[in-house]
């Protein structure tokens, strides 16, 4: 019965999923603000001021404004300055409304960067999109990075870096977020992930609990066509998650 609930709850949001990108609403006018100028608690002020992003700060909500810092936090565990450097070009998927793109466009400071996500159209509870949104965060800054709504596993171009938060690698979380159950396919995942990365290319995954890692590691033990590099398990102490979440960095072979 389970099977059946499953199979009709995909085709109903394969339909409306169809609906949205066909309709792509977009309305402008998406505007953050907030006053940053207090930071509590120190860490958050360390980050601000080590990446001087105070004065972006008072353009992001506070909960985009702590998830920037969260970001940057997490990247710098990974990348040292000469690192980051490298990356000439960089794609982030699945991210929904670009909302990490101010913490990437801050650490990356010398990279083109890309955001690509499936379903951009949404309307969200503010009558506005996640296109709408990502374009405000890509107009905070002056650089040629962009926001495209598309399919990765289709996509053709290469990258230096990847960079992936919470990959949907069941079905359930896919469905409950509105998505047909087969965007959820680890192989695929990690299949398109190699296709995407020019040689030397590395790629940041982050999953959520030890359940959605052992599920990716599970399918790359059958498709190893990622060298894992680094993996920790990292928690910001202003930005909690759910459940812990595992950062994971791996090279093409």
């Amino acid at each position: 019965m389970t099977e059946i609930s499953d199979w009709l709850h995909s085709k109903r949001n394969r339909l409306f999923f169809s609906l949205r990108n066909r309709i792509r609403f977009q309305r402008k006018g998406y505007k953050e603000h907030n006053d940053f100028l207090s930071l509590e608690p120190e860490a958050m002020r360390e980050i601000a001021t080590s990446y001087k992003a105070k004065s972006l700060l008072s353009h992001l909500n506070k909960e985009n404004g702590k998830k920037t810092l969260a970001t940057l936090f997490y990247l710098q565990h990974f990348f040292s300055k000469e690192e980051s450097e490298r990356f000439k070009t960089i794609l982030e998927v699945g991210g929904q409304d670009f909302s990490r793109y101010p913490a990437y466009r801050t650490f990356f400071s010398k990279s083109q960067i890309t955001g690509i996500e499936l379903d951009a159209f949404p309307i969200l509870h503010n009558l506005h999109s996640r296109m709408d949104k990502a374009n405000y965060y890509l107009s905070l800054f002056k650089a040629s990075d962009n926001f495209i709504c598309a399919d990765f596993f289709q996509w053709t171009k290469k990258y230096d870096l990847i960079l992936f938060f919470y990959p949907f690698v069941s079905e359930n979380p896919a469905l409950q977020w509105g998505l047909p159950k087969d965007y959820a396919n680890p192989e695929k995942l990690i299949s398109s992930i190699h296709k995407g990365l020019n040689n030397k290319g590395e790629a940041l995954l982050v999953h959520q609990g030890d359940w959605e890692q052992e599920v990716f590691d599970k399918s790359l033990s059958k498709n190893p066509l990622l060298k894992l590099k680094s993996r920790k398990i990292l928690d910001c102490i202003f930005y909690q998650n759910p459940h812990p979440a595992y950062f994971s960095l791996y090279e093409k072979i």
